[in-house]
């Protein structure tokens, strides 16, 4: 899937995110670190840009938002009225426990998930099999230490506020490979 090179406008958001080029996600196994500032837009992309383009093209995938407290709270209910045991304590189990219901979901995107680092590492593990796309939204900056490891590489969608267009602010979004 290509997210094509150009101004994007995100009208629920109120930003224009500029691509520099083509933002690419493909078969290859891979991590995509977005970094940027707070408030750079980087969940208003994932919400306003990427989620509505794998939509388009139908490719499984499952979200954690900014949030995932309250997020957990309800996988934690769900999972409970479907019979589960469920331990509220053991925080990484009840997130696998979530995921792998969905074996069919090729990308993963975490959003702000630096403060899950020892969870992330299981999810990792126990995703390695079907995830081929693992998006993480980070503030710590991209760390291949942090990523999934081999046969997984690391790339990085960079977020920077450019100044204003009207009322809105303009977004430079480009990958660097690293």
């Amino acid at each position: 899937m290509n997210i094509n090179k150009g101004v994007i406008e995100v009208f629920g958001h109120r930003v224009l995110f500029s691509l520099i080029g083509d933002l690419e996600i493909d078969s290859t196994p891979s991590c995509i670190w977005l970094t940027g500032k707070n408030g750079a837009g980087k969940t208003s992309f994932i919400e306003g840009v990427l989620i509505p383009a794998l939509q388009k093209e139908r490719i499984p995938f499952i979200y954690f938002g900014q949030d995932f407290q309250t997020q957990y709270y309800t996988i934690q209910a769900v999972l409970a009225v479907e019979g589960n045991r469920v331990d509220p304590a053991d925080f990484a189990g009840t997130v696998n426990m979530w995921i792998n219901r969905s074996p069919e979901a090729k990308i993963l995107i975490l959003d702000e998930f630096d403060k899950y680092w020892n969870a992330i590492k299981r999810l990792y593990a126990s995703t390695r099999g079907f995830v081929k796309t693992y998006i993480v939204v980070t503030h710590d900056g991209a760390s291949g230490d942090n990523g999934p490891g081999a046969p997984f590489t690391n790339r990085i969608w960079s977020f920077e506020e450019k100044g204003l267009e009207g009322a809105s602010p303009v977004v430079e979004v480009r990958e660097v490979r690293i």
